[in-house]
């Protein structure tokens, strides 16, 4: 009988322990990607800008896709950024605007939506670009240097995301720099804000461990003396 109590015992001990370790292995955890979190999102503050005249001037403005709706008309965080990236371009601190974003399939389209409506608003087709292979940040971000052969970059989005796509650039050796796109409220603003949380984490694993390559590369080409692209890719 008293081997039997001190069995039971023995098991709760390892039982409290095994407890006590996971408790604590998870509390190291969330101080670590809450540090790391914090890090990101505040190391890049001096390299982000809300007007654009106080935006370095570059060669060269990268617009993140962000959807659209049936007939080309653009969601309203994509069309905001689709006007900052031509706000830059018309006060002369970028030469060249980087449409990137998605194109799965033929009759969806975001580089060619953003290209359209950038042509609207007044910039010359021929100085923009079209990257068809901008499914992720990180696709968009790796193929700057890559394939597009840029060291300087100037990204335009909303605030919540370019902390994020600055630790990219810039850990991929592109000197970035990020312009505020954000013009009114946006639907679902908050789920996006927190979805960064995930997304900046997984970043991190992209960046210091697996460091995958874009499913889609192409042919290397400085985007200074490219042609401008037809609609497909």
């Amino acid at each position: 009988m008293e081997i039997k109590i001190s069995n039971t015992k023995l098991k709760k001990n390892k039982i409290k322990k095994y407890i006590l370790i996971t408790v604590i292995s998870i509390l190291i955890l969330i101080i670590f990607f809450s540090s790391f979190y914090y890090y990101i999102v505040t190391k890049y503050d001096d390299k982000i800008y809300s007007d654009c005249k106080d935006v370095p001037s570059c060669k060269v403005a990268l617009v993140f896709g962000a959807g659209y709706r049936k007939g080309g008309v653009l969601f309203a965080v994509l069309q905001d950024r689709v006007e900052k990236a031509v706000e830059l371009y018309k006060l002369g601190k970028v030469q060249k605007l980087l449409m990137s974003g998605d194109n799965p399939i033929k009759s969806y389209n975001e580089p060619v939506a953003m290209r359209n409506e950038a042509i609207k608003l007044g910039v010359k087709p021929d100085d923009i670009r079209l990257d068809f292979a901008g499914k992720r940040t990180y696709y968009s971000c790796y193929r700057i240097k890559n394939i597009w052969l840029q060291n300087e970059i100037v990204l335009v989005s909303q605030e919540y995301h370019l902390p994020r796509a600055l630790y990219i650039c810039n850990e991929l050796g592109i000197n970035a720099y990020g312009v505020i796109s954000d013009r009114r409220p946006y639907v679902n603003h908050e789920f996006y804000k927190i979805r960064e949380i995930p997304a900046i984490l997984l970043t991190w694993v992209e960046i210091n461990v697996t460091q995958p390559l874009p499913r889609f590369l192409g042919k290397a080409e400085d985007i200074m003396q490219s042609e401008p692209p037809s609609d497909q890719d």
